[in-house]
């Protein structure tokens, strides 16, 4: 019983490791493809700093002033140099419009310019040179000093130091929490604040405000940054580079440069080993750290930059000599595979003897079956002819029967009624009925309804078939079901092996000019050669007829 419960746990923590695995492969696939698509973002961000550039060149007042501030931010994280100009920018212009509130605000800019390029303590003395914040201004003023505090601990190596300058980043994190009117922004602050006090609170606030976050939205990679140290500090290692790979990738798609979730997950990789990865992120952060001048950055990649890139040499080494290895097993292989060619090329020169004589022999057999298939074919054709003359013929001969004995009856009361007229001396109503040609009329129309029937029940799909080789303004509708027109009787005719025009004229009672205009009318409309249509015509009903036997 024990050893089935310990192999049902075995089989389940095995399943949740495979899902794991194949969650971290999946998200990294993913920053794959973000870093590949990396230009493309850079360019689509530095379209948008173009026009909001324009849109500054022509703006005037508090709205130049605040498009000045919008490119300073979007600079900060992109280029710091020119994050620093627009910070200086917005200065000249508070000054300019002698504007105290847009003043301070400008050096508060300055001072995060100064944050990240690493002079912490020109920006911790500008800032504390600050007095009487504008409520405006408060939020950017506690965020600023808590990033510019939180980036100095990150230099100091004396703990006591380090502990009094995150006790000064949480009192200052407090402030922010309590000025802001943005609930994202103050649960973001909030959570942060949490991670030393209570874990648990801080994960449950930072996934919620994860899940209420589009997909795509700029906060997520702050969010997710955040997910991942917690879920660090819980020593959970698979949460936490899904949630760096996560934070990265939003990272990448927003055209961020100053970014810090890419060097962490970085340093992961290469502790689990994934030389090849962790090679691949590092030149991207350094890339992205020395496009934005972000010293910080530059300095956490220069510190393990060394340890990966020797990592990578060595196992680059490594696979040299397997490859090397490789080469040689190769060559001993090749050396194996020309003695064998020499002796098979001795074999080969007898087979290609004896395949000259199989071909002989094959082509014999070819010609042979050739002509026995075309005998076959013929015999089919000839079969097939047989059996269409003699369903033609039986058909036919029934319905010939039948009209001829009904023929014979009609003449013989068309006799009798003649004779009565004579006998009662009527001679006006003779000569009236001798002279009306209403009975002949009447039996010729029976006789072509009597010929469309019986044709129409040997052919069913004629009128369909014979259409089909027609242009389609040039088909040909009949004037009711199991009726034909003057055209189609007359190709009916040919169907039947009837291709005399003369006989074709008496058939039909028309003189032999109007069947052979009849005729060059409907060739002419045919589809494709002309000249192929009344052959094309004798293979209506043939298909028909392979399939029904």
């Amino acid at each position: 019983m024990k050893n089935r419960v310990l192999c049902l746990f075995c089989l389940f923590w095995g399943c949740i490791s495979m899902a794991s695995s194949q969650g971290l492969n999946s998200i990294f696939r993913r920053l794959d493809e973000a870093i590949d698509n990396r230009p493309k973002y850079i360019s689509e961000k530095e379209k948008v700093l173009d026009e909001m550039r324009s849109r500054a060149s022509y703006a005037s007042g508090k709205e130049k002033f605040d498009l000045y501030v919008n490119l300073f931010n979007e600079y900060r994280v992109f280029k710091a140099d020119s994050a620093f100009h627009y910070g200086v920018l917005c200065e000249e212009l508070a000054k300019e419009h002698n504007n105290k509130e847009e003043l301070q605000c400008s050096q508060i800019l300055k001072a995060v310019s100064l944050g990240i390029l690493g002079m912490y303590n020109e920006a911790r003395v500008l800032l504390d040179s600050l007095s009487s914040i504008y409520p405006s201004n408060r939020v950017l003023y506690y965020t600023t000093l808590t990033d510019v505090i939180s980036w100095q601990s990150e230099f100091v190596n004396n703990q006591d130091v380090k502990q009094e300058y995150i006790k000064q980043s949480e009192m200052y994190r407090d402030s922010l929490v309590a000025v802001t009117d943005n609930k994202l922004f103050r649960n973001h602050n909030q959570a942060i604040r949490l991670v030393r006090s209570d874990v648990k609170q801080a994960k449950v606030l930072s996934l919620s405000t994860f899940k209420s976050l589009p997909e795509n939205h700029d906060s997520v990679r702050y969010v997710t940054n955040e997910l991942a140290i917690i879920y660090r500090m819980e020593e959970k290692r698979d949460s936490c580079e899904y949630y760096y790979a996560l934070s990265a990738i939003s990272d990448m798609e927003h055209g961020v440069r100053e970014h810090s979730s890419l060097i962490n997950l970085t340093i992961m990789l290469y502790e689990d080993g994934d030389i090849d990865r962790a090679y691949k992120y590092m030149n991207q952060c350094f890339a992205d750290a020395s496009d934005c001048n972000a010293t910080l950055r530059t300095l956490e990649m220069s510190k393990m930059m060394p340890q990966i890139l020797e990592a990578y040499q060595k196992k680059n080494r490594a696979n040299q000599r397997i490859l090397s290895a490789i080469s040689l097993i190769m060559l001993l292989l090749a050396l194996v595979i020309a003695v064998d060619w020499l002796r098979i090329h001795r074999y080969s020169r007898k087979l290609r003897a004896a395949q000259k004589d199989i071909l002989v022999i094959n082509d014999n057999l070819k010609r042979a079956n050739e002509k026995l298939e075309r005998s076959l074919q013929k015999e089919k054709t000839i079969r097939m002819n047989l059996e269409e003359s003699n369903c033609i013929k039986d058909t036919y001969l029934a319905n010939y029967m039948r009209d001829c004995s009904c023929f014979i009856d009609k003449l013989d009361n068309y006799r009798k009624s003649l004779q009565q007229l004579a006998m009662r001396n009527n001679t006006e109503k003779l000569f009236d009925a001798i002279r009306s040609t209403e009975f002949i009329d009447k039996e010729i129309d029976n006789f072509y309804k009597g010929f469309d029937e019986t044709f129409l029940s040997v052919f069913p799909t004629f009128v369909e078939e014979f259409n089909k080789l027609l242009t389609p303004e040039s088909r040909i509708v009949p004037s009711g079901p199991k009726r034909l027109t003057t055209e189609l009787r007359i190709f009916a005719l040919i169907r039947l092996g009837i291709t005399d025009s003369n006989d074709i004229a008496s058939f039909l009672r028309y003189s032999v000019k109007t069947i052979y205009n009849y005729r060059t009318k409907v060739r002419n409309q045919a589809l494709g050669n002309r000249n192929e249509l009344e052959e094309k015509l004798k293979e209506i009903g043939i298909e028909t007829e392979e399939t029904n036997s």
